[in-house]
């Protein structure tokens, strides 16, 4: 299959992808443990942008010490995943928020659609970093810059450029250029009683 905008061949976009924010949808089902997908026009990009943290902090509090370790040092131990099941969850979930990013855009048929949805995402985006979540932040950049949302030229053509310099200041916060200097200068400016952080700097991707 072709994606009709500047031939995306199907096997290089990625497939449609589940929300990473599910909740119960009321206070009062405490009964059932399984919870639906919210999706954009469910909440507001603060709280979408509050419960990715949430999630990802829950995910980062569980990790050991060890599991960086055996991370990078013991990748040939028969043991390995077993040692780093915490840490495997938390990378697990930060692709996963980068991967729907990227299917959320590529959703939409039309480029007046998708800009619109590029512009929503944005604003989650400039959420996550108001609130120092900075891993779900690199998570939404890295998304953003997948090939197959870089090519929709018709598509950014129609994105507010507003929208476009707010998304290229997020980018040049998180760029790895020298390792992550101008996001390590930025966390410098944090707050220590500020938000809660989820990490102390981006962790490594596993795909």
């Amino acid at each position: 299959g072709i994606n009709a905008e500047y031939g995306c061949p199907a096997h290089t976009c990625p497939s449609p992808a589940e929300s990473p924010v599910a909740i119960r949808r009321s206070n009062s089902d405490t009964k059932n443990k399984k919870r639906k997908p919210v999706s954009l026009s469910d909440v507001t990009s603060s709280q979408f942008a509050r419960h990715l943290h949430s999630v990802d902090f829950e995910l980062m509090a569980k990790v050991e010490l060890h599991e960086y370790f055996t991370y990078f040092c013991r990748k040939k131990d028969p043991k390995y995943h077993l040692l780093t099941q915490h840490l495997d969850n938390w990378i697990h979930n930060w692709n996963r928020v980068s991967s729907w990013v990227t299917s959320e855009i590529l959703r939409d048929e039309s480029p007046r659609q998708r800009a619109s949805k590029i512009e929503r995402l944005i604003d989650i985006a400039k959420q996550l970093k108001s609130i120092f979540s900075f891993n779900v932040l690199y998570a939404f950049v890295t998304g953003f810059n997948h090939s197959s949302v870089q090519r929709l030229k018709k598509t950014w053509e129609h994105v507010k450029s507003s929208s476009q310099t707010s998304l290229n200041d997020l980018e040049e916060l998180m760029t790895n250029v020298e390792n992550f200097s101008q996001y390590r200068r930025h966390q410098n400016k944090v707050p220590q009683d500020g938000v809660l952080r989820p990490a102390s700097q981006p962790h490594p991707q596993r795909h």
